[in-house]
């Protein structure tokens, strides 16, 4: 796969802003200040020509959120399924990511737009609406969500990714407006590997993390069965962010806020793991277990 890139902006800049500060409804005081505020822009994803979606987002390491919603929508499944990616545009009119995708890519994009077309329509298109916003999903294997190979979740792995995700959430301390999502894979065995993407966007934040897992897992030719793969997020978990989760075969899917009555259902039926409240030294599991110790 091929990736051409214009350079992208950072994710924060300094804005010189008049903030009124205030205390029990009082005004302390007026000042012109310069402050650290988020970046956000509008990225068009564009497969083969054809405007798949628009979105809101950090304008930064846009290839990996084309990759990871292409997998989290399963439309993809591995980065080669991609043929090429080019990044053009800029911060001030948006960005356009154009990806072209194999054949046999083509046929499940096809079935997306004619679902998309149908939840478009008239009121008579409702049923179609609500599948699509609820498809079905095939559950994790055993051997991805149940087996005790080491692929389900550890309660110290996950206190030492919730550490990983503090250290290096660094402009969200700055700005206070970025969520973050932190990509643990590897085995008690082997050792644990960390990654963290930040995104204005909670969905985007987790999109950007599974096109780097897309991206490294090309690099070392393929995946490995034997090494489990989970996700922490710095927000709360619906069931859309479970649905990305199963569609990429993640093994354990945990935020710092709780979940969802609807994703902790859909977790249940597809075997991931979901940990809610996930913050230092304690953590609610809502579906699934976690791994003996």
């Amino acid at each position: 796969m091929r990736i051409q890139q214009e350079p992208v902006a950072a994710l924060v800049t300094s804005l010189p802003a008049q903030c009124y500060k205030q205390r029990n409804g009082a005004t302390i005081k007026s000042e012109q200040v310069t402050d650290t505020i988020a970046l956000e822009i509008a990225v068009a994803i564009v497969v083969n020509g054809i405007t798949l979606t628009v979105l809101m987002a950090s304008p930064e390491h846009l290839e990996w959120l084309a990759l990871g919603f292409l997998c989290s929508e399963g439309l993809i499944h591995h980065a080669r399924d991609c043929q090429d990616i080019e990044i053009v545009g800029n911060t001030e009119t948006g960005y356009e990511v154009h990806v072209q995708v194999s054949h046999q890519v083509r046929h499940q994009l096809k079935m997306r737009q004619r679902q998309q077309l149908g939840a478009t329509g008239c009121g008579l298109c409702g049923v179609t609406a609500l599948e699509y916003a609820l498809p079905h999903l095939d559950p994790l294997t055993y051997d991805h969500a149940t087996s005790s190979t080491g692929l389900r979740p550890r309660f110290d792995s996950i206190q030492q990714q919730l550490q990983h995700l503090s250290q290096w959430q660094r402009r969200q301390a700055y700005s206070g407006a970025l969520h973050a999502a932190s990509l643990q894979y590897g085995s008690s065995q082997e050792g644990w590997h960390y990654y963290v993407c930040e995104d204005v966007g909670r969905h985007n934040a987790l999109d950007k993390i599974l096109g780097y897992r897309l991206e490294q897992k090309r690099s070392v030719g393929g995946t490995s069965s034997l090494f489990a793969e989970g996700v922490v997020m710095t927000s709360r978990l619906s069931v859309d962010l479970v649905q990305k989760a199963i569609r990429a075969r993640l093994n354990w899917l945990a935020g710092i806020s709780a979940p969802t009555a609807l994703a902790i259902k859909l977790a249940s039926q597809c075997n991931l793991t979901l940990i809610g409240f996930a913050r230092e030294g304690r953590m609610t599991v809502y579906a699934g277990c976690l791994e003996d110790t």
